[in-house]
């Protein structure tokens, strides 16, 4: 799978994110036999989520939002840089 790919299994995979601290959120999720602990930060989540609606909007005010790469936004907010092996 290309990382865009095993970002939406497992974002969509089963459980929710639950809360640890203040500004932190956990869900684990199983993929094809490996453990992945995915974490995000729901302030910063609402950060980009704004950012990202100021720049689709920017592009819909200067005729760009049909461009095929500059009119794309993402979905989600997070990313699934590494996989780290936990042993239990």
């Amino acid at each position: 799978r290309t990382r865009p790919q095993l970002a939406d299994v497992l974002l969509s995979g089963p459980g929710v994110f639950r809360s640890v601290a203040e500004n932190l959120e956990v869900k684990e999720v199983f993929s094809g036999g490996i453990r992945y602990v995915l974490c995000r930060n729901p302030d910063q989540a609402r950060r980009d989520a704004a950012r990202r609606a100021a720049v689709i909007e920017r592009l819909a005010y200067s005729g760009e939002a049909d461009h095929p790469v500059r009119g794309m936004a993402t979905a989600w907010s997070g990313h699934v840089d590494q996989r780290v092996e936990v042993e239990s």
